[in-house]
């Protein structure tokens, strides 16, 4: 009987486990066919949609209908400069109207024979590439969404602003230089360890001896970690908005 009701349970867990599997893989696809779609979508608007009012084309008005639509964004919204639509052909419709008009009233003599200037090209990112700085303090930079990362003594790898930043403040040095390869040898032998920068800039390594307190035996309190500032928008959007 025991072995009985054990089977009776594993087989519903197992039967909902395929069930999510199942259901699962229906998702897959149908993501795969909106990534599909999405796609034609943006190339069509870049071929062919006219300019918005930042300049750009208006495809997010047919995405961002198709993603209420699958659940993908709430179905309200708080956008007081734009209709809400729950459909990617009704979103579709706001951006063609206009241009069906527009073409109407070519065709009647009603509007001068000008094809709608194009849309601007979509900025690409600004990469700001990785770079390995040593670190003799904790240290943090923020996003340029405002969110935060924490960084530790050692060896580690950042934006390169993030690097400058910590190099002009004093804490961080070029993997390299003689003050970088002592904080990097001294993590690999004791991780525990800290270090201290004197006035010429040269580190000390602080060693912990397992004694907490005072009496120089353990580690000195550690110092608050240095703000590294925030990142400039990566994607020039504020900027090329501006402009």
């Amino acid at each position: 009987r025991c072995r009985k009701a054990r089977d009776q349970v594993a087989s519903e867990i197992e039967a909902g486990a395929a069930a999510i599997e199942a259901a699962a893989v229906e998702l897959s696809r149908a993501a795969a066919a909106f990534d599909v779609a999405r796609e034609a979508v943006e190339r069509a608007c870049g071929e062919h949609g006219p300019k918005g009012v930042n300049g750009f084309d208006q495809r997010h008005v047919i995405i961002d209908a198709a993603k209420r639509q699958a659940g993908l964004l709430p179905r309200t919204t708080q956008e007081w400069w734009t209709k809400l639509h729950l459909d990617a052909v009704a979103g579709a419709e706001e951006v063609v109207a206009p241009m069906r008009a527009n073409a109407k009233a070519i065709r009647e003599g009603a509007a001068p024979i000008v094809i709608p200037q194009k849309p601007s090209a979509a900025p690409a990112p600004v990469a700001y590439p990785m770079v390995r700085v040593c670190l003799a303090q904790p240290a943090f930079y923020r996003g340029f969404l405002g969110h935060r990362i924490d960084l530790f003594p050692g060896n580690v790898e950042v934006p390169e602003p993030a690097a400058q930043a910590a190099i002009a403040k004093g804490i961080g040095f070029t993997p390299s230089s003689t003050a970088g390869q002592t904080i990097t040898r001294a993590m690999l032998l004791e991780p525990n360890a800290s270090f201290q920068i004197d006035d010429t800039g040269s580190v000390r390594v602080v060693k912990f001896t397992g004694e907490l307190g005072e009496g120089g035996k353990g580690l000195p309190p550690a110092p608050p970690p240095v703000d590294l500032g925030q990142m400039p928008d990566t994607l020039g959007v504020i900027a090329e908005a501006a402009q």
